[in-house]
């Protein structure tokens, strides 16, 4: 009966810190993912500043595409692609880097942390792990 009490105890004490690290991982991933929500509305925002700064800027190109014949909707187009742009190749960018810095930071774990079973990982890997 003594050794059903340790086994008890002992489970009882490792569901408690099974629920107290799945907590501490759930508010680790919340900030991250309020991190990430701010990065992205910031960057939002810097694109539009891009935007606007390429406007005042380009006065002489759009009088001159004005004088041409051109309306305000085509001169519209033209901001609109080149933000576009803008947004797509930052963001491609942002995700080619951080597939390569997945590399570094998985062997920065290891060599920190001695475990090799902790890795950084991406969507896709999510079913190897």
């Amino acid at each position: 009966m003594n050794e059903q009490n340790h086994t008890v105890s002992y489970t009882d004490t490792l569901g408690t810190v099974m629920s107290t690290v799945t907590r501490i991982i759930t508010i680790i991933t919340s900030a991250l993912v309020a991190t990430v929500a701010v990065s992205l509305l910031v960057s939002s925002i810097m694109i539009g500043v891009i935007t606007y700064i390429s406007v005042l800027e380009r006065r002489k190109e759009i009088g001159i595409l004005r004088a041409m014949g051109a309306s305000k909707h085509n001169i519209s187009q033209i901001f609109n692609a080149e933000t576009f742009i803008t947004g797509l190749l930052s963001g491609s960018m942002g995700v080619v880097l951080g597939y390569l810095f997945l590399l570094p930071m998985n062997q920065l774990l290891h060599r920190y942390t001695g475990i090799q079973d902790i890795r950084a990982f991406c969507l896709q890997n999510m079913q190897s792990v």
